[in-house]
Formats: C-alpha cells, structure tokens, sequence
C-alpha cells in the first residue's frame, strides 16, 4: 500500500503538470503537493529509517521548482518550508514517531530498494520537466524578442509557407490590412485571400518565383485610403539548415520618400543638363555677337583713318554707332539674362496701365516707332502682385518686338489689352506687322534663334520673356500670320496667393 499510494500521488501530480490547466492549475498543483507531503510523513514515520520512505522528499523538492515558476515564488517558499519541516520531524525522532517495528527485515529491505528506485525514477522524470520548462521559456523569451523586433520594423513583414498559408506578420502588416482593406490578418489564412484581387495573379507569381529559389522585387503604386503611394514588394525565400526552402518572407516597404527624392533628382538632372547645354550655347553665340559688331568697328576706323572724303567719313561713323548699338543691345539682353537666373522673385504690387504707358513712351523715340498706333485696353482693379522688373521685362521685349518688325506697306498698330482678376493676369499683344513663317514658329523661343541673317536684335529677346515667364509660373502662347501680323498672349498667375 505504501509504494502504491506514493506512487499513485506522485503520478497524478505528473498529470497535473502535463495537463497545465491554468484556471485550476496552482490550487491542484499544491493540493497534490500538501497530499504528497502528507503520505510521506505517515508512511516514513510509521515504517521508520529502514524503509527509506525519507527518499521521496528529493523528488518532491524538485517537483515543486517544476510546478511553480518565478511570479509563484511564494508558493515555491510555502511548499519547501512545508517539505522541509517533514523532513526535520523525522530527523529528529529518528523516523520512528510511531513506528511499530512489527515489520520484518526483508520486508523493510525490500521497500528500501523500491523507494530508492522509485525516487530516482521520479526524480529523473521532475528534473526532465526542469530542463523541458527552461529550454521552452527559453525558446519563448526568443520569441518573443523575435516577435518585438518584427513589430518594431518599418517595413510589413509576412511568412508564408508552402501552401501559401500565413505563419507569421508584424504589428505593421495587421494594421495596415485593417486600414487599407478594412480586414483582419488570420494566421493560417491563405495569403491569396487577402489585399487586392487586382495583384493576386503577380503575387502568386512571384511567390511562385520565389520558392523556386529566385528573389523578387516588384515597385508599386497604391492607394492609401485616398493617398497614391508607392510601394516595394519583395519576396525573399527562406531556407533551412538542410537547404530546403520552406519559407517565403514576404515585406513591404513605404518608398513614397525615395521615389519623390528620385523624381526630384531626375528633374534637377534634366534642369541642370539643359543650363549646362544653355550655358555652352550662350558663350559660344554671346562671344560670336560680340566679336561681330567690335570687329566691324575695328575695320570701320581703319577706313575712317585711310579716308579723307568727309560725306564718307561721315557715313562711317553712322556705321560706327550702329554697330555699337548693336553691341550694346547684345548687353542689354545678356544683363536681362542674368538678372533672370540670378535674383529671386519678389512680391510687388504693380499696376499695368503705369508700366505699359511707360515703356511706350520710352519707344517713341525709337527708330520708325513715330508712325506707330499704339492702342491700350487695361481692366484692372486694385494692384496686381507679382515682380514688377520682370512684368516689364515680358512686355517692354514684346513690344520692342513688334516696333522692330512692323510693316512698312500697312499703318502700323499695336494692341495692348490687359485683363487682370483675383487670381491671374492675361496679356495680350498684337501688332500687324511682318509675322512669322509658320515653319519658325516652334522654335522662335530658343536661344539666339533668328528667322534669317537680315534679322535685327540679338537673338535672346523672345528666349529671355520665354524664361522669365516660366520663372513667374505663367505660360506663353503666339499666333501668327506672314503679312498679317502677331499675338502673344501671356499668362501670369497672382504671387501672394501661393501659386507661385
């Protein structure tokens, strides 16, 4: 009955252990234990020293480390201070509290073997659980520092098996499925179920790819709620310690940021090839312009010293001062240039009936320009905001344009109308002067572009009211007609309002 009973309390208690059902678990396991306690001390105080019943008390030690864990501490300390006084009673009456000493020797020798046995066996099964409950709280604890990194990550992360079945995914990865999709992440899904049905052939695909060992990377434009957003897609097999791919880690990256910045990049690259291509063309011809009129006066005083015919002379030096205009009008237009690309935009109020009236008065006196109508029409309230040199700059080049080429078979006009509201400013200039050939008319904005040698100016006139329109946000349109004349219409948007 002794070996039974023990045995019987000590297995019962190992299925108590195996079952872990944590709504009863700690008053079970210490009902057990209080049982236990109980029957080795009757039992090793009735049979005494010699049937080694004390034995048990060694698994019972170690079958309390592996009931309880460390928030159980007290439980722990109760239970072994329990144990330990059974232990000391029986010390201390030598085991025999109301040993009958009735029992033969060979029956006391035999339980001593059993009990020795019987102890070691359990022991060794309580130290197992010991080791099987430090290993699993070890594999836990890595768990869930895994699970904490993979949370922590930016990036969504998935795994996914063989049957496409979800086995894992970050915090990242479920709230962007509940945001997006407006559902729930399950693991043990198929992963096909979920996101959108519009991707499920690609994704199948690639993770087709990639459990054939190959990794994919795919860039895609999304919606986030209402938001494009570009992301990165990769599938990266996963392989065991034998080589096998078992596994395919599935991640998303947001790469908006980058795909801006490189859409940025790739927009300052295009600028800065076309400054560099502008800035090589502008030496070349601004140097040749140049040289042109300073070597036709070199020339022009040479003959002016070799000639002593007065009328002549006089001719050369009105040669003279036209090609120094020329040069001098090569400068003006250069300055132009670069004040253009220098100096930043600024926020003025200006009124076009003033600076339109102005700039034609400063081209009355210019050559021809006498005969000219000049008719204004300006619908302005209150001031227009915007850069003022700049305005005039764009009106004062088109309006040079139109007195340099107007007709001499037809009485000569230009039409300036100025229609300004709350948000822009509409320009337009027409004159009836020579026109354009339609085959020029695409190309009238480039840099240094003449219609032909007999052209006057210097080439840089529409280029510069082209650019600086651009600089102002606006945007710049013509019409012509050989014979007939020429419109510009130019718009201009409101600076204070943020549009620029």
């Amino acid at each position: 009955m002794l070996g039974y009973a023990i045995l019987v309390g000590f297995f019962a208690f190992l299925w108590i252990l195996y079952v872990r059902n944590r709504v009863y678990y700690a008053f079970t396991s210490t009902l057990a234990i209080l049982i236990i306690n109980v029957l080795i001390f009757i039992h090793d105080a009735r049979y005494g020293i010699q049937a080694g019943v004390y034995l048990f008390y060694f698994p019972l030690v170690f079958a309390i480390f592996a009931t309880f864990s460390y928030e159980d501490i007290l439980l722990v300390i109760c239970h072994l201070l329990m144990t330990i006084a059974g232990w000391g009673i029986m010390e201390l009456t030598h085991h025999s509290l109301y040993s009958s000493n009735v029992h033969s020797y060979e029956t006391l020798h035999g339980l001593f073997i059993f009990c020795m046995i019987a102890s070691l066996c359990i022991t060794i099964a309580f130290v197992y659980l010991i080791l099987q409950q430090i290993r699993t709280n070890a594999i836990t604890n890595e768990q869930e520092k895994l699970k904490s990194v993979i949370d922590s990550n930016t990036q969504m992360l998935m795994l996914i098996n063989k049957e496409r079945k979800i086995e894992l995914f970050n915090r990242k990865f479920f709230d962007y499925y509940q945001d997006v999709y407006d559902d729930t992440l399950q693991i043990g899904d198929s992963y096909l179920d979920y996101g959108n049905p519009q991707n499920r052939e690609m994704e199948a695909e690639a993770l087709d790819k990639a459990f054939a060992g190959q990794t994919i990377q795919k860039d895609m434009l999304v919606m986030m709620g209402n938001v494009p957003t570009w992301m990165s897609l990769n599938f990266v097999p996963v392989v065991n310690q034998r080589g096998e791919i078992h596994n395919v880690a599935f991640s998303v990256l947001d790469i908006s940021e980058r795909k801006n910045y490189e859409k940025n990049l790739s927009e300052t690259n295009a600028i800065l090839t076309k400054l560099n291509h502008e800035l090589d063309h502008f030496i070349y011809r601004s140097s040749h312009d140049m040289r042109a009129p300073l070597a036709s006066v070199l020339g022009l005083v040479e003959l002016f010293q070799s000639e002593e015919d007065e009328s002549e002379r006089e001719e050369y030096i009105a040669m003279i001062g036209k090609s120094v205009h020329k040069l001098d009008q090569l400068l003006i237009d250069i300055t132009q240039y670069a004040k253009n690309k220098k100096l930043e935009i600024r926020n003025q109020p200006l009124y076009f009936s003033e600076i339109v009236n102005e700039l034609i008065e400063a081209l009355r006196f210019a050559k021809n320009a006498q005969s000219i109508d000049f008719k204004v029409n300006i619908i302005q309230e209150g001031a227009f905001y915007s850069d003022e040199e700049r305005v005039r700059s764009i009106i004062g080049n088109l309006l040079s344009n139109a007195v340099r080429y107007r007709s001499l078979q037809v009485a000569s006009f230009v039409e300036i109308t100025v229609v300004v509201n709350d948000n822009k400013a509409k320009i337009t200039i027409t004159d009836n002067g020579i026109g354009i050939e339609p085959e020029y008319l695409s190309r009238i904005f480039d840099m240094f572009f003449k219609v032909s040698h007999k052209s006057v100016g210097s080439g840089l006139g529409l280029y510069i009211v082209k650019e600086t329109v651009t600089a102002l946000r606006g945007y710049i349109n013509v019409k012509s007609a050989v014979e007939l004349g020429t419109t510009f219409m130019v718009e201009l948007p409101l600076y204070h309002t943020g549009i620029l």
